[in-house]
């Protein structure tokens, strides 16, 4: 779900927003299984990125940044995976031969659904196919996205949705978190991101139009407002007279 509204100006533009949520005493537990294409390969590796704050923590199994908000184990075929409450990471499991599989970590908690000091476990098996039998389809990378997401409905566990929109909620709301920061090239990474997994997301080419005026690249900047000028939510006319000629 993306976050609320607000009106901020640059001339007359909408910025879209959410407040910042405590952050509570508890962990995500997740255990994967992996298996890899090739059957009598152990040698999965896993990267891992801090999406809140762009760190990469994990590069191919190596350790880059070491921190006491979470942990990694491997144990043979197994990962185990420890992370913070109301936290966006993003993993990749990768071996040599085998397509790369992309998991989403969205462990968003409100305060008031856990008790202090809580782990909530998951375990999943993780299959990785060959090259070959993904090679043909230039979205594969995309639908291979899996995320895990915290919904109060389930009775307090963590589920999976292979639903690409809500991986593209994820970096739409950091791209708005990071506008607000004013960290313009952070922003339009996370919409472009946003784009790549909902080319619908007209928000995301509207928000990523604002960050890209705002650093200065009006060339970027107008052709997203080319991109949804028929869009009738946005008052951009003044917008494109303004920067586009």
């Amino acid at each position: 779900m993306k976050s609320n509204t607000c009106v901020i100006s640059i001339i007359f533009a909408f910025l879209f927003y959410s407040s910042a949520a405590q952050i509570p005493d508890g962990m995500l537990e997740v255990k994967t299984t992996s298996f890899s294409c090739n059957v009598k390969s152990d040698l999965i590796k896993i990267s891992l990125e801090d999406l809140m704050t762009n760190e990469i923590i994990v590069v191919n199994g190596k350790v880059i940044k070491e921190a006491s908000t979470y942990s990694i184990a491997k144990n043979g075929k197994q990962f185990e995976l420890k992370l913070p409450f109301n936290h966006k990471f993003k993993a990749i499991f990768s071996d040599v031969g085998c397509e790369t599989k992309t998991i989403f970590f969205d462990t968003n908690v409100p305060q008031s659904d856990i008790e202090s000091s809580v782990i909530y476990s998951n375990e999943f098996n993780l299959n990785l196919s060959s090259v070959s039998d993904s090679s043909n389809n230039k979205n594969f990378p995309k639908k291979s996205a899996i995320l895990f997401k915290y919904k109060n409905e389930d009775e307090g566990h963590f589920v999976y949705n292979n639903d690409t929109v809500l991986v593209g909620d994820i970096y739409y709301n950091l791209g708005v978190l990071k506008l607000k920061k004013e960290d313009y090239t952070g922003a339009i990474k996370d919409f472009t991101s946003a784009i790549e997994f909902n080319s619908a997301d007209f928000d995301a080419f509207y928000n990523r139009c604002v960050a890209k005026i705002k650093s200065n690249d009006l060339s970027g900047g107008c052709s997203d407002l080319q991109t949804i000028k028929n869009e009738n939510k946005y008052d951009i006319g003044k917008l494109i007279q303004m920067y586009c000629h």
